[in-house]
């Protein structure tokens, strides 16, 4: 016998012709509504998207709307479109630097703040000024209005809040002063920043949601195959050859190649900062979160590129007088300022000069020291890695190297030692010559020397 499966359903309920006309009406009138308030402005809107999921570690005047943000969700679980309200047409500051709309930029993840004092990196705002903060955004974007492509390339973003809109202009200042020195973009020993946009409304992640301020500044950044901070790099997981399982001749390549990379990544810091001081400019405030790398892969080390960020203490080392006041060139920090600001006194205008640029040199070399305790100590980056602790000990001992490799000989700094101590303590003679040259040597004489040094023999 066949038996026939069939689905049970219960029946549909009858509907009337008159409830069906009611449905229609009520959607033909809330689509006529949208419509209505969506032309009814002459201001664009544009939207930038953001995760729910924000992580929060780490001056120019804008432009006044009529409308207040609007905050919808969007299809995609957990994104929110914010509407930001920007003009047509926004006065250019710089024509190196345009003027872009945020339509197409998607922002990815909060990745850092910072919170400015003035014109010192080395003041602490101890929340004197909560308004004014930077905040650095991944994100991603067309690049249809630079290079006329509509694939998405990964970018930086940082929103400029209050005081700190005059950072932003002292980036976009050194961006122009080395654009005009016939750098191509690629090439600049710096993110290279596409354009700036302002917005209306911000949105802040919180504890409850989102929270709305005021005006503020963006500057978008290309990372141009860039990966991370300087910082990151001895926590990134390094690929392993079939040869580093060996018992004797493993490691021992791995040490290799980990100083190869040190080596290369050094060498690429001191010329890109050559790069800049022969252009007029002092950065003013490095450190390790200064310093940009392609990639940290150790099997790439021919590869590494470097790039410095992070330029709003910009000092301006430039002997030729600012023709014109009114320029993003004249927003950088007098040097005679920066040089009292870093405990140096007043000094003349040509010993300024020379002062702050030998202040970038100095933090260079903590740098360095910074990069190799905490790449080859077995316990990896910590408090006695720190740059901070290493210039204690320096000015302990009078900033002599000598006085730091002492201190440094014991069970966790021998691999530190062993690495500095090759080619007859090469590492430590290049070390000493960035925190502590010899007097008669200019700024410009000790990079020269510092790039010719055989610590890069091999390089």
């Amino acid at each position: 016998m066949d038996i026939a499966y069939v689905r049970l359903a219960p029946p549909r309920p009858a509907r009337s012709k008159i409830s069906r006309a009611l449905v229609f009406a009520l959607l033909a009138g809330a689509a006529f509504f949208t419509y209505v308030l969506t032309t009814r402005s002459s201001v664009p809107t544009q939207n930038l998207e953001l995760p729910t999921h924000t992580v929060n570690r780490m001056a120019s005047t804008g432009y006044r709307s009529q409308f207040r943000p609007s905050v919808q969700q969007l299809t995609r679980s957990g994104d929110v479109a914010v509407r930001v309200m920007v003009p047509k047409d926004t006065p250019k500051r710089d024509a190196q630097v345009p003027n872009l709309s945020s339509a197409n930029f998607t922002l990815k993840q909060m990745i850092g703040q910072m919170r400015p004092s003035g014109s010192n990196p080395n003041e602490k705002s101890h929340g004197k000024n909560n308004a004014s903060v930077v905040n650095f955004f991944s994100a991603t974007g067309r690049s249809v209005e630079i290079t006329g492509e509509s694939d998405e390339v990964p970018l930086l973003l940082k929103e400029y809040r209050g005081e700190a809109k005059k950072l932003a202009l002292r980036e976009i200042a050194v961006q122009a002063r080395l654009r005009n020195a016939g750098e191509d973009i690629t090439s600049l020993p710096v993110l290279p920043i596409l354009g700036t946009f302002e917005s209306k409304c911000i949105v802040h992640m919180t504890e409850n949601g989102f929270s709305f301020g005021d005006k503020s500044l963006w500057t978008v950044e290309s990372l141009n195959g860039i990966t991370d901070t300087l910082v990151s790099y001895p926590y990134f997981p390094q690929k392993q050859h079939l040869t580093d399982k060996l018992p004797v001749i493993g490691p021992e390549m791995f040490l290799r190649r980990r100083e190869a990379y040190i080596r290369k990544v050094v060498n690429g810091m001191i010329t890109s900062l050559m790069k800049i001081h022969k252009n007029g400019i002092a950065h003013g405030a490095l450190d390790m979160t200064s310093v940009l790398i392609n990639t940290f892969d150790e099997t790439k080390t021919k590869d590494v590129k470097v790039r410095f960020s992070n330029f709003g203490y910009a000092i301006d080392t430039n002997p030729e007088p600012i023709i014109d006041p009114s320029s993003a060139a004249s927003l950088l920090i007098a040097p005679v300022e920066a040089a009292e600001n870093n405990g140096k006194g007043e000094l003349e205008i040509d010993l300024a000069r020379e002062a702050v640029q030998a202040e970038d040199i100095y933090r260079m070399g903590l740098i360095f020291g910074e990069l190799v305790y905490g790449a080859m100590s077995p316990e990896g980056p910590n408090a006695r890695t720190h740059s901070s602790f290493l210039e204690r000990r320096l000015r302990f001992k009078g900033f002599k190297v000598e006085g730091l490799r002492e201190w440094s000989l014991e069970p966790s700094w021998t691999l530190v030692v062993d690495f500095l101590d090759k080619d007859k303590k090469a590492g430590w003679d290049l070390m000493q010559l960035l925190v502590k040259p010899p007097q008669e040597l200019s700024t410009e004489e000790v990079l020269a020397q510092a790039l010719n040094h055989r610590f890069f023999k091999d390089v």
